[in-house]
This record gives C-alpha cells, structure tokens and sequence, in this order.
C-alpha cells in the first residue's frame, strides 16, 4: 500500500499512525471499507440504505387500481339506476294518461249523445274502438297506427306537453290496444315503450270501460 502511495504523490509519509493505517489492506474510513483495490466497498449491516422495490410498488399501484376501479363501477351503476327510475316514472304517468284519454273520449260520446264506443260512426275520432289499436294524445286525439314501432306511435313534447304529432321527439311510443268483449264494457290497456342504452323497456297499465249510463 505505502508503495502506491508513493508512486502516485511522490513520498512516504512519516507520520506512523497515517503509515500504519495506509498499510492495512482492509482498513474502515468513515463507517466505509477501504479494499485493496482502492475502492469502496458495499455497505453492510444497519449501514444499508431501505426502500421499495419494483415489486412492492406495483403491488401498490394494482391495489390502488381495484380500489379505483370499484368506485367508478359503483358510478356508473347510480347513473344507469337513476335514469332508469326516472324514464320508468316518466313511462307510468304516460300510461295512465293513455287510459284517461281513451275514458275522457267516452264520457264525450256520452255527453254528444252518440254510441259510448263508436261515437259519431265506427272509424270516426270519436270512435274508441277503432280497429283495436290506435295513438291517442290530448291535442290530436285518436290516430289509427300499426303498432307500437310505428313511427306515428312516437310521443313528442310541444311546449311541454307529450302529443303524437309534432314536437320534437322523444325515446317514448304509446300503444292503445282494446278488447271489445261484449256490447256494455271493453277492456283497454295502455302500453308505452322506450330504449334505454340499448335495451328496451315496457310499461303497461290496463282498465275496463263500461256502458254504466
């Protein structure tokens, strides 16, 4: 070791604790080990530095992730519950008010002193019967239709009110579907159906008219 040292700086030392210490071929400095070689070795013991490996913090970040990934399920989920509970509240009064119509259209007959069923003639406006389905809205009311998937099933809102004919459309149709079982009651259900992230719902509410006059 003394000669290394005086090859690079050129002279010995004097000093016996300097020489002594330089002539130790595995001496500590500074809580380090001085190799032979010159250089440091490795830390060990309570020396060693701590910290988190790769693995840990992928561990981690995974954890985090399924933590993140339940939250937004759980979202997700409430949007879809609350749209669905609204469009079903929206669907049931849309129903009832198809029985109502078809009831109110009745008590006119009655009141125009004409059939309680046919009213003015059989295929007239008045005529609850109809063919056995038809459309029928506070505004326009009876539309003979094909069916449910008619185009001219769709509800409309104008100025904020539902009606079959002009408006601007909605995810809504309202189908009026009537059983002529004797000559003094029908039997008469409203059936409204709408799509929802590409599902298709139906909401249907049935009544019975007599001829009680």
């Amino acid at each position: 070791m003394l000669k290394r040292f005086k090859k690079q700086f050129g002279f010995i030392p004097s000093n016996k604790s300097v020489r002594g210490s330089l002539s130790g071929e595995d001496d500590k400095i500074g809580g380090d080990k001085l190799t032979a070689a010159g250089g440091l070795a490795a830390p060990t013991g309570d020396a060693r530095l701590t910290g988190f490996t790769v693995l840990e913090i992928i561990a981690v970040i995974f954890i985090a992730s399924l933590g993140l990934i339940g939250v937004l399920a759980l979202a997700t989920q409430n949007i879809k519950v609350s749209s669905l509970n609204r469009n079903e509240l929206i669907a049931s009064q849309l129903a009832q008010e198809g029985l109502e119509l078809v009831r109110n259209q009745r008590d006119k007959n009655w009141l125009d002193g004409n059939d309680w069923k046919l009213g003015a003639g059989a295929g007239s406006d008045s005529d609850i019967y109809q063919d056995g389905t038809y459309a029928i809205d506070y505004n326009n009311g009876i539309t003979n239709v094909t069916g449910i998937d008619s185009p001219d099933a769709v509800l409309k809102i104008n100025n904020g009110f539902y009606e079959h004919n002009s408006g601007t459309p909605t995810i809504f149709s309202r189908l009026i579907t009537v059983i002529d079982n004797a000559s003094d009651y029908m039997e008469i259900e409203s059936n409204v159906r709408w799509s929802d992230r590409g599902q298709i719902y139906n909401y249907a509410v049935n009544t019975v008219l007599y001829d009680w006059r």
